[in-house]
């Protein structure tokens, strides 16, 4: 008899260019992020995503850290829903991430400036310092 394979997880689907600024509110403040900078999260996130899929596929799981595994790539591609919603100005209320997603835009953001070593853009250093008080 084979044995089951895992429930598939959809992988994090590509963002499209942003052509505008996204605000989000974080806590009680306000950042506003160009449309590069929010580019620049969304390919983040898309490696992030291929490193914990690879990290899946390379390591003997349990069924409980591919249910946890699942769960971080599903979060995943709810952030990268959240800064693709498309805004119509800058009267539109700022999006606020949920406490998951603050925490996967901490762990994004730490990921770039540390491990691929790229200099933060002003909004998103912004952006990271507001996420630590949370």
């Amino acid at each position: 008899m084979a044995a089951a394979s895992p429930a598939a997880v959809p992988p994090v689907q590509p963002m499209r260019p942003r052509r505008s600024p996204l605000a989000l509110r974080v806590g009680d403040a306000e950042v506003i992020l160009l449309a590069g900078d929010v580019d620049l999260l969304g390919e983040a996130i898309d490696l992030l995503g291929v490193a914990i899929e690879r990290a899946r596929s390379e390591t003997g799981r349990t069924s409980s850290d591919r249910a946890v595994t699942d769960e971080v790539l599903a979060e995943l591609s709810m952030l990268k829903t959240l800064l693709d919603t498309p805004v119509h100005g800058f009267a539109d209320p700022a999006l606020e991430p949920g406490r998951a997603q603050i925490g996967l835009l901490r762990q994004v953001l730490a990921d770039l400036s540390g491990y691929h070593r790229i200099d933060l853009p002003p909004a998103l250093r912004e952006l990271r310092s507001l996420l630590v008080r949370q």
